[in-house]
């Protein structure tokens, strides 16, 4: 069962707005960033030169939903995931493993561009980038339902004999 928004619930996140627009629209907008609660975050690039000002092998390791407070959203929209990713880039940073990819809450680590692609915590400088990657180092990846074959592929139907 659903659970119905308070007064008080209304007035965050610009409820009553976005309500409205899922209305007549069908999708929800998300809020607008002076409906944003704020998280007493920095700015981004505090944020990013904290993490790009870290040694090597000691990432910042965050939430997605922190990292995204950082640049008061809450969602990843496209718009956001292009500045996020334009603002990593201009300083050598990227995310591990990448913050479009996962559940909101998943935890990331902010690395640098050379540190990547191996399991979180096991950052890979760029000349061992060339080594032949054991299948234990490879990072996990997602199958999605339209990744799968049918279950009725390669099946052939076989009439009982009557």
């Amino acid at each position: 069962m659903g659970s119905l928004l308070t007064v008080c619930g209304l007035t965050r996140f610009g409820a009553a707005r976005r309500i409205a627009y899922l209305a007549e629209q069908g999708i929800d907008p998300g809020p607008e960033p002076d409906e944003m609660i704020s998280h007493g975050a920095d700015t981004p690039y505090e944020f990013l030169a904290d993490a790009a000002g870290r040694a090597p092998g000691q990432p910042l390791k965050i939430s997605i939903r922190d990292m995204l407070a950082h640049w008061r959203a809450a969602r990843r929209t496209p718009g956001l995931v292009a500045r996020v990713e334009a603002d990593l880039a201009e300083k050598g940073l990227t995310t591990r493993p990448a913050f479009t990819e996962g559940w909101i809450d998943s935890p990331i680590e902010i690395v640098r561009v050379g540190a990547e692609p191996g399991p979180a915590g096991q950052g890979r400088d760029e000349d061992a980038a060339h080594d032949t990657a054991d299948i234990s180092e490879l990072p996990a990846m997602a199958l999605r339902v339209g990744d799968l074959k049918p279950a009725t592929d390669g099946v052939t139907y076989v009439r009982p004999h009557e």
